[in-house]
């Protein structure tokens, strides 16, 4: 391997922006722990989090680990696309439990990249009897990343360094800290071995000595490559008895890597109210999602994180190319009439998986909408599930929960691509039902809306059919509270009005009636008030109702249908928009009769959610008359008017276009 360039105190160099390795070495037979700590401009933590040792292997955010090697080495791996960018920079220190570090030979810092190949190196020569050295620090330089050679130290010890730079590590219970001279109550003695304060670092620090011991780290990595649980037993991949070692061949940089941190008693203050302990901080913070992640110990290697914990050993990466399969390592092979070369196995794996990945979505969307029929989700998806991947689930009523399903795809090294080409197609049939489910009775309600739009933002969905669907729930939305009373106020337009009346109405309309000779057409305006109904011709011909006369209001055939205890007044009226007209007229009539509208007791929506589901499997999601998928409308064969049931036997789906023309016949 080609020598690394070497920095002099203080110098600095370029270094990669992606994974970044800097491991220090030393003469064997003593002990020493590498830290990180990573602090904002102002050289201080975030948080207790930003401060990855011994006891905390691993930064929160994944971004930083730890890692161990032969005796005589240790050092860390740096994801830094992970790094939040409000850190701006990452210290790479140590400390010693016994002597300073003027004493300890050999003392090298090596920088490689993500390959292992050398970036630069430093030799650290400390002149003063420090126990705590900052060998460098990979700093932000505009767009990029530098490392700097520091060689400058404590004589206090971890905890001297870690207070540096923010960090709480004195129990809350003690009566002073033992490094703050000017603490009055403070009866403790930095410079006393005896010192409480000094022991318990020193007991932190032994455990590392344990930790460190070659027989004892042995041990502890062949226990951890068998992963945590039962189900690690099984490898990494869904082969059963043979382990599976394919992995993802690349991990994105926004996604947390698992905190793998050891359980500790210590007590943490994190601010003046709240003193918890590192296992009750750990527990409340957001949860990792399950991914493959690199395995810290083993450079190259990549472990399976499920949500809660390891699961299965390291497996080897496995680089995408044109000649290498990036999800087996496989080599691929020309295909006999022409095209990239492709892996035929992972092809035809992937092709099944995505199969049976289809009916478990099928299954979580129909579970969601009450359908009776959905396949058990359990049973839908036997035998792809990967060891620690969770089956689909419903979030209840939070909404859909396909984070378990997107696991899968990520524990079998598929594409998110693949999955949204389903989810797209499919969740846009599973839309456009819920909004035939809101349109049934004719009145589409807030809560309707909302889930339909928590339901496509679950989803992922949007794009110009989204936007359709949105318009038609809007617009229904707006129909169904003109519907139920919310009217509109007009201007009178110089129209002369009763003192207490409010026009809601003003269109212009077309009077259609029945003649001898035919029907008979009469062009003027139509207005709707909180009084009567008025129609006024161009001729000087019109017409007016009292509302208690207004039988009906009705849209039929394109035209508004008025029913009347009178002829005069009664007739089609052929408008611009007739549904707002009819809409308009009916909460006029409901809010002159003092109707109340109790959604809860409309028959229509006796329904239960699981017939709606079963007339939709029935009639397959298309309207019966025309095939057509759009605009689809539940229909009562025998009409709702006339004594038709709300059953399945009795329900059809329709598109509006044949809705309308079906009418109320039977």
């Amino acid at each position: 391997m080609t020598l690394a360039p070497a920095l002099r105190k203080g110098a600095n160099t370029p270094v990669p922006t992606g994974v970044l390795r800097v491991v220090v070495g030393w003469a064997p037979g003593r002990t020493m722990d590498v830290c990180a700590v990573l602090v904002t401009e102002l050289d201080r933590v975030r948080s207790d989090d930003d401060f990855v040792f011994y006891n905390a292997p691993t930064h929160p955010s994944g971004a930083v680990s730890l890692t161990t090697a032969a005796p005589g080495s240790a050092g860390l791996v740096a994801t830094l696309p992970r790094v939040a960018p409000e850190v701006a920079r990452i210290i790479v220190a140590g400390s010693l439990d016994d002597g300073t570090f003027p004493q300890l030979e050999d003392l090298t810092v090596t920088v490689t990249d993500g390959a292992g190949q050398a970036v630069t190196r430093f030799t650290p020569e400390p002149d003063e009897p420090v126990t705590a050295l900052v060998f460098g620090e990979v700093y932000r330089r505009g767009a990029g990343w530098r490392f700097r050679a520091v060689g400058q130290g404590w004589d206090s010890g971890l905890a001297g360094l870690a207070r540096g730079f923010g960090i709480h590590l004195h129990d809350p219970d003690d009566p002073g800290d033992p490094d703050d001279p000017d603490d009055p109550d403070d009866p403790g003695d930095p410079d006393d071995p005896d010192d409480p304060a000094r022991r318990d670092d020193a007991d932190r620090r032994g455990a590392t000595d344990r930790r460190n011991d070659p027989e004892r780290r042995g041990e502890a990595e062949r226990h951890g490559s068998t992963g945590s649980g039962a189900a690690g037993s099984g490898g990494a991949g869904a082969g059963g008895d043979t382990p599976d070692t394919r992995v993802l061949p690349e991990i994105e940089p926004d996604e947390g890597r698992p905190a793998a941190r050891a359980s500790r008693g210590d007590r943490v203050a994190l601010d003046a109210d709240d003193e918890r302990t590192l296992d009750e901080a750990a527990a409340a913070r957001p949860a990792i999602r399950a991914d493959w992640y690199g395995d810290p110990v083993q450079p190259g290697q990549m472990r399976w994180w499920d949500g809660q914990g390891w699961q299965g050993g390291p497996v080897p990466i496995h680089v995408e190319s044109d000649t290498t399969c990036g999800r087996c390592g496989a080599q691929k092979r020309w295909r006999l009439f022409g095209g990239p070369p492709v892996c035929e196995v992972c092809t035809e794996e992937v092709r099944a998986f995505l199969r049976a990945w289809r009916e478990r979505l099928a299954s979580v969307l129909a579970a969601d909408d009450g359908d009776p029929y959905a396949a058990d989700p359990n049973e839908a998806g036997s035998g792809v599930a990967g060891p620690g991947v969770a089956g689909p689930g419903v979030a209840g009523p939070d909404g859909l929960d396909l984070e378990p399903l997107w696991a899968e795809l990520r524990h079998q090294r598929i594409p998110a691509s693949a999955g949204w080409e389903i989810v797209r197609s499919d969740g846009l049939v599973y839309l456009e039902r819920l909004t035939a489910f809101a349109f049934l009775d004719g009145v589409v309600e807030a809560g309707e809306v909302a889930r339909i739009e928590a339901v496509a933002e679950r989803l992922g969905l949007a794009g110009p059919e989204v936007d359709a669907l949105r318009g038609r729930l809007a617009r229904g939305l707006e129909l169904s509270r003109i519907g139920a009373g919310e009217l509109p106020r007009l201007p009178d337009a110089g129209l002369h009005l009763e003192l207490d009346e409010i026009l809601h109405l003003d269109v212009p309309a077309t009077l259609v009636r029945p003649a001898a000779g035919g029907p008979r057409q009469t062009a003027g305006r139509l207005l709707g008030t909180n009084r009567k109904l008025r129609f006024l011709g161009e001729t000087g011909r019109g017409a007016e109702l009292g509302l208690p006369k207004i039988v009906e209001v009705a849209v039929r055939g394109g035209a508004v249908e008025i029913a009347a205890t009178t002829a005069r007044g009664s007739g089609d009226y052929l408008v611009d928009d007739p549904e707002y007209v009819a809409a308009v007229l009916v909460g006029v009539l409901r809010v002159a009769r003092r109707q109340v509208i109790a959604p809860g007791s409309r028959a229509s929506r006796a329904i239960p959610q699981a017939v709606k589901a079963q007339v939709w499997r029935r009639d397959r999601g298309v309207c019966v008359e025309c095939g057509g998928g759009e605009h689809l409308e539940f229909d009562h064969v025998i009409p709702f008017s006339r004594g038709g049931a709300s059953s399945v036997n009795n329900l059809q789906l329709l598109c509006r276009g044949c809705n309308r023309a079906k009418g109320a016949r039977i």
